[in-house]
């Protein structure tokens, strides 16, 4: 019996243990062996089984299983008819030793069939002097039956059998407090470690406020070398005021969030976001507060950048719309102008001009909305960028005051796709800018260069990320005052200038914005006042070859005779379009909207050859004018015409690609052209 209990001496925990428990027994002293434990958090019990044949110890543990609750009952009479604590040894299951336990004998007597025990022994297994289950012991059919010293030797080997599984168990709970002890260590060494390198600011406060600990971001954001230095103070030292409050913000009972301007060493200041977290001691005082601080200022600048372009998009919408109003103006200005010139007498022929001078300066100047709304048409090319630099310097050379000397710088060569016009108007802009801003003269410097750029690159320039890529750097610096920062804020808006009255229009800048955003470009000012400013162009750069264009002379302007129904809602423009084209040898019939018209060509009185209609007209503009059109005459030709440029009413579905457009302000000979060309072509199918 000594080297059957032997492994249970040895430290187990308490798995092993109570394999151990069940397995000692066995085949020395019994030839089945079974053990049962509830535990006491849950009242669940567990069954170990070893036999004399390890194939068989699955078998039997399920068959005990099935049974368990029958088991469990007859425990329950066994414990009412004898003392609990004490073993039960049953030498022979037969009738006569079962009649004490007449509840229990139908399930022993089933167990001793199926099984093929035929003595058993029950121990009770205790810990710390409860009784936690029951170590059985059988012999099968065929061996002797237990006798006294069985008894004895099992009655031993249970209570080993109990202290080894006590042992593992608190040997487990050990195990598992040293693994959380240990998981609480490194916890708290991983948030140590966070702490000291995060990149936003962290202290702990004190009850009063003082700081205790701070790390090391926190002493950088407010010029200290090391946080040991801000230990001692209080944390509202490291504040100069609070935004709306001290906490506009609050997130639960114990959290307030709020916005401050936070003071460095050296007395500069900048905008942070503070959260202070009371931690609170058993008593319900504050024992400590936990306080973390971001500097903002980057996100307060993106913002910034965001709503300027969001401004600057809005404006640049009303932009294109007071354009088009305009427009229909000029149109009516421009072209009896034209009217005039020819009835009056040469000497009355100059104010006429005057008249011509004035509208072509409104016209322009619309263009230049145009160009901020990113909506004039613009008809880009592929140029070699340092060509168009080089040429535009030697243009600019005598344009400008002597005392302003003009330099070009090249770094790298490549190409863009841009209209040059529009390019050359954006060199123009920004040089006559710089002009403006060196009264007394000064350098003017043109530089062209090459970079690849990451996405970020813009989003540190202007607030929007842009795809990564090689991009093409126009730069236009000069030696001149300089802007503060609410100038530079500013300087790209319509009409902002601060110039005195009469000394610009406040487009230059913003003709330059609309301009390199509908390239595809962006651009940006740096300046500080005193030291000059320099504007930077960024354009998409592209790998083809130069384009270069022909211009062809304009033909002759060729006058007709057909039918022409003229479409347009603006009176003015209406009359103006109808004798443009009466004088021209046209008949033309006329309307003042879609409806009108499309009654007139459904009457058929008249046949009509061309219709020259408005795109945009209150109850059935020109578009669904010339769907219909099409349906009642597939050969009918039809000439659009608007003051919003053709880019924008075929976004907004008003034009096709292919149908022909003139675009407003526009002259009597340019309509006169356009309609001709309309004339000789051939319609379009359906």
């Amino acid at each position: 019996m000594a080297d059957a209990g032997r492994d249970l001496q040895a430290p187990l925990e308490y798995h092993a243990a109570v394999r151990a428990a069940v397995r000692s027994p066995v085949p020395k002293l019994a030839d089945l062996a079974a053990l049962f434990l509830t535990d006491a958090s849950s009242g669940r019990v567990t069954v170990e089984v070893a036999h004399r044949t390890r194939a068989e110890e699955s078998g039997v543990r399920m068959h005990l299983l099935r049974h368990l609750d029958e088991l469990v009952s007859v425990a329950g009479a066994v414990a009412r008819t004898t003392h609990a604590r004490r073993p039960q040894w049953i030498p022979r299951i037969d009738d006569r030793v079962l009649g004490r336990f007449s509840a229990s004998t139908p399930t022993l007597l089933a167990l001793r069939d199926a099984l093929g025990v035929e003595s058993l022994l029950v121990f009770p297994v205790h810990r710390t002097g409860q009784v936690i289950g029951a170590l059985a012991l059988g012999r099968l059919a065929g061996q002797p039956p237990f006798g006294a010293a069985d008894l004895a030797a099992g009655s031993v080997l249970s209570q080993r059998g109990a202290l080894a599984i006590e042992n593992g168990r608190l040997r487990n709970i050990a195990h598992d407090e040293g693994i959380r002890t240990e998981g609480v260590r490194q916890t708290l060494q991983r948030w140590a470690q966070a702490f000291e390198h995060a990149d936003w600011g962290a202290a702990i406060l004190d009850a009063s406020g003082r700081i205790e600990a701070a790390n090391p971001a926190l002493a950088r954001m407010h010029g200290a070398v090391r946080p040991e230095e801000l230990r001692g103070m209080s944390f509202g030292e490291l504040e100069v005021t609070t935004a709306d409050g001290v906490a506009s913000n609050r997130e639960g009972e114990g959290r307030q969030s709020y916005q401050a301007t936070h003071v460095r060493r050296d007395g500069s200041t900048f905008p942070a976001l503070v959260t202070l977290t009371n931690m609170p001691a058993e008593d319900g005082h504050n024992a400590y507060q936990v306080a973390n601080v971001q500097d903002v200022s980057d996100m307060r600048r993106t913002e910034e950048r965001l709503h300027r372009a969001q401004r600057m998009e809005a404006v640049g919408r009303l932009a294109g719309g007071v354009a088009h109003e305009v427009n229909n103006m000029m149109t009516v200005i421009l072209g009896f102008a034209d009217f005039l010139y020819g009835s009056v007498s040469p000497d009355a022929r100059s104010d006429v001009d005057e008249i011509r001078k004035a509208a072509i300066r409104a016209a322009s100047i619309t263009q230049q909305l145009l160009a901020f709304g990113r909506q004039q048409l613009l008809q880009p090319t592929v140029l070699e960028l340092e060509t168009v630099v080089s040429e535009m310097a030697d243009l600019l050379r005598p344009l400008l005051p002597t005392n302003v000397t003009v330099d070009t710088t090249v770094e790298g060569h490549g190409r863009v796709r841009a209209d040059r016009a529009q390019l050359e108007q954006v060199i123009i802009n920004l040089a006559f800018n710089a002009r403006d801003a060196m009264p007394r003269g000064g350098r003017l410097t043109i530089g062209t260069a090459f970079r690849t750029l990451d996405e970020s690159f813009a989003s540190a320039q202007i607030g929007v990320a842009t795809p990564a890529g090689r991009y093409a750097l126009l730069t236009v610096s000069d030696t001149g005052t300089g802007m503060d920062a609410e100038t530079q804020a500013r300087a790209f808006e319509p009409f902002f200038t601060t110039k005195a009255v009469g000394q610009g229009t406040g487009l230059g800048l913003a003709t330059v914005y609309g301009i390199v955003k509908q390239s595809g470009g962006f651009v940006w000012v740096d300046s500080t006042q005193g030291s000059g400013t320099k504007f930077t162009v960024c354009l998409p750069a592209v790998e083809v070859e130069a384009e270069v264009r022909h211009l062809e002379a304009p033909g002759p302007v060729e006058s007709g005779r057909e039918t022409i129904l003229v479409v347009e809602d603006e009176a003015a423009v209406r009359a103006l379009t109808q004798r443009t084209l009466r004088e021209a040898g046209y008949a033309v019939l006329e309307a003042g909207n879609g409806r009108e018209a499309l009654a007139l060509v459904e009457d058929g009185a008249t046949r009509v050859d061309a219709v020259v209609t408005d795109v945009v007209m209150p109850d059935m503009g020109g578009s669904d004018l010339r769907i219909e059109l099409r349906r009642l005459r597939p050969d009918l030709r039809v000439l659009s015409m608007s003051g919003y440029p053709s880019e924008e009413v075929q976004q907004r579905g008003l034009l096709g690609p292919d149908d022909p457009f003139l675009q407003k302000p526009f002259t009597p000979q340019a309509l006169t052209r356009a309609l001709r060309a309309v004339l000789e072509t051939a319609p379009r199918a359906g």
